[in-house]
């Protein structure tokens, strides 16, 4: 069923509009399959654009996996032989809750008052 908007303006047509409906009923042009060539053409483009970047990022990601692996385990045999102090931050250097309160609050007031500048 037809809503009743497009049923008024099916109704409500000027000479304009009939002129131009009748320019673009015309028969499509012959062109022996070249408009269908070019569509499998861009189509089959499109596919490879989308494609190339995933494809890349996999080939990528195969290779660079086993230097990778590598790091991590020469990561972890440094970690081993380094002393333990060197790994634990005195708890003065750590911020207290009212402060990282204090913080979040300034920041959101912060963003707040910008969006606000903007409007």
């Amino acid at each position: 069923m037809k809503s009743m908007i497009i049923n008024m303006a099916d109704r409500m047509k000027d000479a304009e509009d009939r002129l131009l409906e009748s320019m673009f009923e015309s028969s499509p042009i012959e062109d022996a399959g070249f408009s269908d060539r070019i569509v499998k053409r861009i189509r089959r483009r499109l596919w490879i654009r989308r494609l190339a970047l995933p494809v890349g990022a996999l080939i990528g990601m195969s290779i660079a996996a086993g230097p990778m692996l590598d790091l991590a385990q020469l990561i972890t045999n440094v970690a081993n032989v380094m002393p333990q102090r060197l790994f634990t931050l005195p708890t003065g250097w750590l911020p207290q809750l009212h402060i990282l309160l204090l913080a979040g609050m300034v920041a959101v007031t912060v963003v707040v008052g910008a969006q606000a500048l903007e409007d």
